[in-house]
């Protein structure tokens, strides 16, 4: 490392091939939106394609985005998500409550921003995808995910940086 601490070859694999595993992931979550979308706004009825696999995927792959798995570091970008994705459980938890608050407006009011039929099976997808998410994000060590590895690094730099002072 370029502050001095040393990290094995082990870890630097494992770190690797969990964020290959988080990029192949991100990319199926992005084509399966995408096919989820495309059918939808060309009115192709598909039956679970259109009724549930935007409902599966989007939260999942916000998760994704949050926690900066794909990219193999934290998002820097916008203090929001940094905020969600700083542990799985707060990205997981905030995810899942803006996705149902979403559905439930939907009973509340049918033609606002979010319209369209409340349906209890959307909610269902939503939880769905994101417990697998949040269930390999927080995989036994040996397949650590690679945010919790960049999370130690910067954090082994911040005690590096302060002792030096």
């Amino acid at each position: 490392m370029l502050d001095g601490t040393k990290v094995s070859p082990m870890n630097t694999q494992i770190a690797r091939a969990s964020q290959r595993t988080w990029k192949v992931i991100y990319w199926a979550l992005m084509a399966a939106f995408l096919l989820a979308a495309t059918l939808n706004m060309l009115r192709v009825r598909a039956g679970v394609l259109t009724s549930y696999l935007a409902d599966l995927t989007v939260p999942a792959l916000l998760y994704v985005i949050s926690r900066g798995l794909a990219r193999g570091k934290p998002s820097s970008r916008h203090h929001l998500m940094r905020w969600i994705g700083r542990t799985p459980r707060r990205a997981a938890a905030v995810f899942f409550l803006a996705s149902a608050a979403t559905e439930v407006s939907q009973i509340l009011w049918p033609r606002g921003l979010f319209a369209g039929r409340f349906d209890p099976w959307d909610i269902v997808a939503y939880g769905v995808g994101l417990l697998i998410c949040y269930s390999l994000d927080n995989a036994p060590e040996g397949q650590a995910p690679v945010a919790e590895a960049v999370q130690a690094d910067v954090q082994r730099k911040e005690l590096h940086q302060t002792s030096r002072k």
